[in-house]
């Protein structure tokens, strides 16, 4: 007569594959989750700076100064914590065009502040060292 034996079956051959599974797409999944969250950062700054360029373009028209174009670019990108100036903390510079019969606006934007966060500069895709610029032009009234 033969002993039973306790066969371990599937039961224990799946467990084993999908930890397998597991250890090779979880890095996929982290990627795109870490893509995702830098994208919509960048997208949101980006309709930000469009938007205050635009009203900044706006007041450049009625012959607004360029103290008063960069406290309304401030004003605009205050909730994504970008402050307007020329030294080393800030990360926005506000240029005025005069263009004969309309003003152009130009809104620079440093990407090493800090809204913008780098997840995914370990796996080689990197914001730093980028500048995002947004131009508006609008006719002298």
């Amino acid at each position: 007569m033969k002993a039973n034996k306790p066969e371990r079956g599937l039961a224990g051959r799946r467990r084993g594959s999908l930890t397998v599974e597991l250890i090779l797409v979880l890095p996929i999944l982290i990627l795109v989750c870490l893509a995702t969250i830098q994208f919509g950062i960048l997208m949101t700054v980006h309709q930000a700076v469009t938007h205050a360029a635009t009203v900044a373009a706006r007041e450049a028209a009625k012959e607004a100064s360029q103290e008063s174009l960069e406290c309304i670019v401030e004003q605009v990108l205050a909730p994504h914590c970008l402050t307007v100036g020329t030294g080393p903390t800030d990360c926005v510079q506000v240029v005025k065009e005069d263009l004969g019969s309309s003003v152009r606006v130009t809104v620079y934007v440093d990407t090493d502040c800090k809204p913008f966060i780098n997840p995914l500069s370990s796996f080689g895709f990197s914001l730093a060292n980028r500048i995002l610029c947004e131009r508006a032009v609008v006719p002298k009234e």
